[in-house]
């Protein structure tokens, strides 16, 4: 009876509808990592519809009543057929789904400025930000007003401005922060049960659901991250052992996750949480002894390489069951897994190929792969060898055949890369930045850049020099406010938002984590307000 209480609660609580919004954060993050720009295009503008629901919570559903809420939506419905008999003698200058979503933004965020206005004109709420707020403010408005025609800036400036200025209390933040924390959770194991069972292991650097292995270690860090987050909330609270339990085994396994997609950027994210996590908490504030943390480490490294084991059987097999591979654009290819392969298909990876693969990023050769199958050669019924044969249309083999050289890329070669790519972009930086479609470069004769591999980069060349110093002091404030925060009572509050903040900081080093619908620059703008004081709140 207990249980079922707890669930209802649950069910009908302000922690529910957060955690539905959270969750449908994570749908539109991992649409803009693998879908093509017409589904991504409206998908990314639910981010509006998404952040209005958390909004309507925090205001009184009553007030909407008044005439002035009415004619406004009355216009706005008037305006979707109108913008559609628009798109449809302009379509090649945007997608209708986009425009029609687009539309309904300006509808739902509207009301909420106009409640907002009209409190503020009786008296009853003042404008109060934080400088850590009017840095982002000032950030949102050069990017606008730059040579960039991104628009986007200008629709998280009323987004968040509007979060900014609502009021909670601590109640309100609590079951905010755990239906995020929720949200995201449930997120990874939809996003990722999907792809057990739709997308064959069938290429070297796992992918998952995205159709990016970048973006895939990104979404594993942003797990990890809520993992640690709630690990660290259930410990300084003294919660149930099996929780904590639970989600100190699921942080290992995200680190096991990220080594099946070779992303070395990803790998610095999570080897980063957890030197966060381990002095920041374990040391610091739960005053943990240094041998205890020492054995933990070390058991945490067993269970990320007992995880890999695990996590490759439904990686392997699961896809090969159900047997209905999905692709995405560009994607499909005759050496990659059909729904007509069968279960053992030398198309799928092999475990120690893999492995192989992976000491290869860090210039070790173990060449486990042709050393097992030297030992018996005579008992496989199949032998993997390096060679492929390469099939026809028809289902026979051509003659011809494709060998995997097992290219070594070394870090000393990704850096220097990154750091031509960064000279290249910084040289032509200047106060009011650039249009995408000046963003791209081509090295050599071949060899194509599409953004900064660097989000301070990217932002100081896409919105000026301006933009970047005030995006640099968001972080840096954030960062600031986290660790200040860590000492008093909203310790466990200022933890999550550092460990967020941690994963974005260090993946956006080498990569771009820059794009509306990525929850990660959501991220960037919704958990400041979680670092303010609870007194401001209620004074605001």
């Amino acid at each position: 009876m207990k249980a079922i209480t707890t669930i209802k609660d649950y069910i009908c609580s302000r922690r529910m509808i957060y955690m539905l919004c959270f969750l449908g954060l994570m749908f539109i993050d991992w649409s803009r990592g693998s879908q093509v720009g017409s589904t991504w295009a409206w998908t990314v503008n639910l981010t509006g519809i998404v952040m209005a629901v958390i909004l309507f919570t925090l205001v009184p559903l009553k007030d909407f009543v008044k005439p002035v809420y009415l004619i406004y939506s009355l216009i706005c419905l008037a305006a979707m057929p109108a913008a559609y008999y628009w798109w449809w003698d302009h379509q090649a200058l945007i997608y209708r789904d986009k425009l029609l979503t687009a539309v309904l933004n300006v509808w739902v965020l509207g009301l909420l400025a106009i409640h907002f206005l009209i409190r503020v004109k009786q008296g009853e709420q003042k404008v109060r930000l934080s400088l850590l707020q009017v840095l982002a403010i000032l950030c949102l408005i050069w990017m606008t007003i730059s040579a960039n025609e991104d628009i986007w800036p200008v629709w998280y400036l009323v987004m968040f401005f509007l979060f900014w200025q609502s009021s909670w209390d601590e109640k309100i933040r609590d079951q905010m922060l755990w239906g995020m924390l929720d949200g995201i959770l449930a997120g990874f194991f939809a996003i990722q049960g999907l792809a057990f069972v739709f997308r064959p292991f069938d290429y070297i650097r796992y992918s998952g659901m995205y159709n990016n292995t970048n973006m895939n270690g990104l979404f594993y860090s942003i797990s990890m991250a809520a993992f640690l987050g709630r690990l660290y909330l259930y410990r300084s609270q003294k919660g149930p052992r099996w929780k904590i339990v639970f989600n100190w085994l699921f942080a290992a396994a995200m680190c096991a996750f990220v080594l099946y997609t070779m992303c070395r950027t990803a790998m610095v994210a999570v080897i980063g949480l957890v030197v966060v996590f381990v002095i920041m908490a374990d040391l610091i504030h739960l005053k943990d002894k240094a041998i205890h943390v020492a054995g933990r480490l070390l058991l945490f490294g067993l269970t990320i390489m007992l995880a890999m084991v695990l996590e490759y059987f439904p990686m392997r097999y699961l896809p090969a069951y159900f047997s209905h591979p999905i692709w995405y654009d560009g994607e499909w290819d005759e050496m990659r897994v059909q729904p007509n392969d069968s279960w053992d298909s030398w198309k799928y990876e092999s475990f120690l190929y893999v492995l192989d693969e992976l000491f290869l990023k860090f210039g070790i050769d173990t060449d486990l792969y042709d050393r097992y199958h030297e030992l018996l050669p005579l008992l496989t019924l199949r032998v993997y060898a390096e060679e492929y044969p390469l099939y026809g249309m028809d289902g026979t083999e051509t003659g011809i055949t494709v060998t995997d050289d097992g290219i070594l890329h070394t870090g000393n070669r990704s850096l220097d890369g990154r750091q031509l790519i960064y000279k290249i972009y910084l040289s032509d930086a200047n106060l009011m930045g650039h249009p995408l479609r000046d963003s791209q470069f081509r090295i050599g004769s071949n060899f194509y850049v599409w953004h900064a591999q660097n989000i301070l980069v990217q932002v100081i060349f896409m919105y000026g020099i301006p933009a970047g110093i005030l995006f640099f002091l968001i972080g840096l404030c954030i960062f600031r406010r986290s660790l200040k925060n860590l000492k008093g009572d909203m310790h466990g509050t200022a933890m999550v938002v550092l460990l967020f903040m941690t994963t974005r900081f260090l993946y956006g080093i080498t990569e771009v984590t820059w794009y509306p619908g990525q929850i990660v620059l959501f991220l960037l703008f919704f958990l400041p307000k979680f670092l303010q004081s609870l007194d401001f709140d209620e004074k605001s």
